[in-house]
């Protein structure tokens, strides 16, 4: 089948750098907050258009419905200083979950309890309509399907078109689109006939470095992923040289001939917009203590915080070392009860996160030792961040580790594995432990809990460093994009920022 990129009769733009957001918006109809991948994205376009206009910046994404390219302007990130989930869907029209739990629509609920199920999605619409117009509304109350749109309508909407590329369109690729099976084929059919260029950023190669961490499923597609990015890209961007490693070791052993991936290192900086003092985040009876960013925090994250904690933040996966974590953490809750402080694990569940809630469960959380946090907000997350002991991040394997930076950005150390590219991500900053060794674990954690000087040497460390801002990021990403057949490899190997400024 033929892209619709190739049959669209409107005119052709200037030669600008296009930005994909399919993964963003698939994204953003199944979770509130960005993480990871995602914040890559939002940021790396609003650095674009903060240093070279909107004029010069365009998005797009993969329409599988046409099984081709559609392509817009990107004025919406132009506008919206920090990702805001609500503003986000409204604009682009996502029918979207949101943070309290509830569905927008019937179909929003029958698509995520019968994913893939279209015949029952059918008769389970047409079954609770019908049902719903004889009790008077109990049924979708019942199933917290609200179909009241919160807000007033938007002032303004996305202007989606067939995609018209030219030869010298740049096509930044960053997100997860292994997830679309058909996304690889109709880039190579849209590129032969238009001629642009390709720059596909991979974050990580887990499913096929390390599949026990992943479905079978998730790494047969992800291999399919990685053979179109070696086909059609003509530049790969690694996150980490942890990450160009792991490419070129695949590329080698799939015998196939590709220059060396050029390596972006991502940004430690946290960008946090202003509180909303109209949002009431933090109830007075929770706001007498010394706490930072008080005004960013809710109650939930409040009361986590009235005892000292360490942090950890990331997916709630089997690939991050927890189960071991929380073993380690109940020996130290055992051996030193009076000063062991609370683990805080701020994150969305994972592959492998039921083991993980069972343990929690079957311990009574190691008896009030250990909080989850499920799906933080930025400002929950700047507030975890900007009040805890310390950070922990013992994953078996990374592809850059942004919770080691974050931390870092709001003056607080962090302990990480000396596995894959976390030492890439804190540098001589941070901690680090060998993730397969509870004795090792144990001593560092340890040291950061029970020595305070050690903690407030590495505290006077990171206020004196200078860290790596997203601005930084999107420039070197903008190099990568526009001169990609000049560039040969190493961008972005120094990190020449600006000083960091504290919250």
């Amino acid at each position: 089948m033929t892209p619709a990129s190739s049959l669209s009769p409107s005119p052709p733009l200037p030669a600008q750098v296009c930005v994909d957001v399919t993964d963003l918006l698939a994204y953003a109809s199944e979770q509130s907050t960005i993480s990871g991948i995602q914040r890559v994205v939002v940021r790396t376009i609003q650095g674009f258009i903060a240093m070279h206009g909107v004029e010069n910046v365009d998005i797009f994404r993969f329409n599988p419905a046409k099984n081709g390219f559609e392509r817009a302007c990107s004025d919406f990130f132009a506008s919206d200083e920090n990702y805001s989930h609500k503003s986000f869907c409204e604009y682009f029209a996502i029918d979207s979950v949101r943070s309290d739990g509830s569905y927008a629509s019937l179909g929003q609920y029958l698509r995520a309890k019968y994913k893939g199920q279209l015949l029952r999605q059918g008769y389970k619409h047409l079954f609770l309509s019908t049902m719903n117009a004889i009790d008077g509304g109990r049924s979708f109350k019942k199933r917290k399907i609200d179909r009241t749109a919160p807000g007033n309508a938007p002032r303004r909407r996305v202007n989606w078109r067939d995609a018209r590329f030219r030869r010298d369109d740049r096509l930044l690729i960053l997100g997860a689109t292994w997830d679309f099976p058909s996304y690889g084929a109709a880039l190579a059919q849209t590129k032969a006939t238009s001629g642009f260029t390709v720059c596909q950023m991979v974050h990580d190669l887990i499913p096929l470095v390390a599949p026990e961490y992943v479905s079978d499923e998730a790494a047969s597609r992800f291999e399919a992923y990685i053979r179109h990015v070696f086909q059609t890209a003509d530049v790969i961007i690694a996150n980490s040289f942890a990450t160009r490693k792991d490419i070129e070791t695949c590329a080698r052993s799939w015998r196939i001939d590709r220059a060396a991936p050029i390596v972006v290192p991502l940004a430690q900086e946290f960008l946090l917009r202003p509180a909303d003092p109209a949002a009431g985040r933090a109830p007075p009876a929770f706001n007498r203590g010394s706490y930072r960013l008080r005004d960013h925090a809710t109650a939930r994250v409040l009361r986590a915080a009235v005892d000292p904690y360490v942090l950890v933040v990331g997916t709630i996966e089997s690939r991050k070392n927890l189960t071991r974590l929380i073993g380690v953490w109940s020996r130290l809750r055992q051996e030193r009860p009076a000063g062991t402080p609370k683990l805080i694990l701020a994150g969305k569940p994972g592959f492998g996160s039921r083991e993980i809630r069972a343990i929690l469960t079957a311990t009574g959380h190691l008896l009030g030792k250990v909080k989850w946090i499920d799906r933080p907000d930025d400002g929950e997350l700047a507030f975890l961040y900007a009040n805890c002991l310390f950070s922990v991040c013992v994953s078996y394997y990374e592809g850059w580790g942004l919770p080691v930076g974050e931390s870092l950005w709001f003056g607080r150390p962090a302990l990480a594995s000396r596995s894959s590219s976390l030492p890439e991500a804190g540098g001589p900053l941070a901690d680090y432990c060998d993730p397969y060794d509870d004795d090792d674990i144990y001593e560092k954690l340890s040291r950061l809990i029970f020595d305070p000087g050690h903690r407030a040497r590495r505290v006077e460390a990171i206020n004196g460093a200078k860290l790596r801002t997203w601005d930084a990021v999107a420039a070197d990403l903008w190099n990568a994009a526009r001169s990609p057949r000049t560039v040969q490899r190493g961008l972005g190997d120094e990190t020449k920022e600006s000083p960091k400024a504290h919250v």
